[in-house]
């Protein structure tokens, strides 16, 4: 499992005591150290002795202008500091919130698109099976996870009865936010974080929509009284707030494609779409480290991507020109830009933080589905 934690941004210089001004001394080592040495908490969280931890990372994290015996010395030096901290004042000396190999996680929605992607990135992490707890309306689907050791059981926001079983035994929990619900989405989501945190789990993720503090839509208006319910539970939070996803291009690039035109509107906003697997390991990355608790992230793409953009890219991958003609406002292709505004016209860093790797491109995107949009 390759250990890397998000960047915490919310420590600041205080004297009030040791205990906080050490905690911003490493704060301060890390950023210095282009956040590469965030991954030294992984060793206080999850116990792992001094050699076994420098052998796991010393090949995963780039030292400039030092040679591998030099990145040797400096991840012992800097693991040595924390964990000699760690003994003398205590883990929270350094912030760490200790996690167990017992601690079982719950996927709520576990089976749909991004569930099923979030299931594959936390196995492919190194999550035991039999630490997940995998909630659906449909169980029969999730059986090749139930075979491995996995806990495969129904769960329904629409029939609240079915929800403490499901939850029971979980500590931290994915919340998968429903597409459906006819105007009660939140009261349902609210439902299912009220039978989470009745049921015992203490940490619930939450996928809402991008940017939600300057976000008018009235799909943004459902997730913001989602995360009020959620703040309001007594459960630790965190809100990943995913912009909308790059598949939607799709039908677009196979328009363009087989026109060879592209029309572009003059008020068309750019926007920083992001695939569903970056969404994936981003939520995969809060499960399984400590340190997210109560943080938001908006989770995009590294770029922000118009149609022409798009049917620039299309032609550097094909090499047959995509010609641009002018569309009335408002225009788009069958796959839609149906939402705009500038609340839109946002990118982040997020994915690579949480993940340790940049977000998805739409080149590489497009080069990845090319079965999906290019012509036979």
């Amino acid at each position: 499992m390759d250990p890397v934690l998000s960047p915490t941004n919310s420590y600041v210089p205080r004297t009030e005591n040791y205990r906080t001004d050490l905690r911003y001394a490493l704060y301060a080592i890390e950023r210095m150290a282009h956040n590469r040495y965030k991954a030294l908490l992984w060793v206080v969280n999850n116990q792992q002795t001094e050699n076994q931890y420098i052998q796991q990372v010393r090949l995963k994290m780039s030292f400039p202008k030092l040679n591998q015996g030099s990145s040797y010395i400096v991840i012992k030096l800097l693991t040595s500091l924390l964990l000699f901290c760690t003994t003398l004042f205590g883990a929270d000396a350094i912030g760490a919130q200790p996690t167990t190999e017992a601690e079982k996680i719950i996927i709520s929605g576990a089976s749909g698109q991004l569930g099923s992607l979030v299931v594959k990135e936390l196995l492919a992490r190194g999550v035991a099976p039999a630490r997940l707890i995998l909630v659906s309306r449909t169980p029969e689907t999730l059986k090749e996870y139930a075979v491995q050791g996995a806990s495969v059981r129904f769960g329904d926001f629409t029939k609240p009865e079915s929800l403490p079983a499901a939850y029971a035994g979980g500590s931290r929990m994915l919340l998968i936010s429903i597409n459906s619900g006819g105007g009660q989405r939140p009261e349902l989501h609210k439902q299912a974080i009220d039978a989470a945190v009745a049921a015992g789990v203490r940490h619930i993720a939450y996928t809402s929509f991008v940017n939600m503090d300057n976000n008018p839509s009235p799909l943004a208006a459902d997730h913001r009284r989602s995360e009020e319910y959620l703040k309001a539970s007594g459960a630790a939070w965190t809100m990943l707030r995913n912009h909308l996803y790059m598949d939607i291009l799709l039908n677009q690039a196979r328009e363009m494609s087989a026109s060879g035109q592209a029309a572009i509107a003059l008020d068309e906003t750019p926007m920083g779409y992001v695939t569903r697997g970056d969404c994936a390991s981003a939520a995969a990355a809060v499960l399984i480290a400590p340190g997210h608790e109560n943080k938001v992230y908006d989770i995009t793409g590294p770029e922000l991507i118009s149609r022409k953009e798009l049917a620039e890219t299309i032609t550097a991958i094909t090499g047959r020109q995509i010609s641009l003609t002018s569309a009335t406002q408002g225009a788009g292709g069958s796959g839609g830009f149906r939402l705009s505004g500038d609340y839109l016209k946002i990118t982040s860093a997020a994915v690579a933080d949480l993940t340790g790797r940049p977000a998805t491109t739409l080149r590489e995107f497009l080069e990845a589905n090319r079965d999906k949009w290019m012509p036979q």
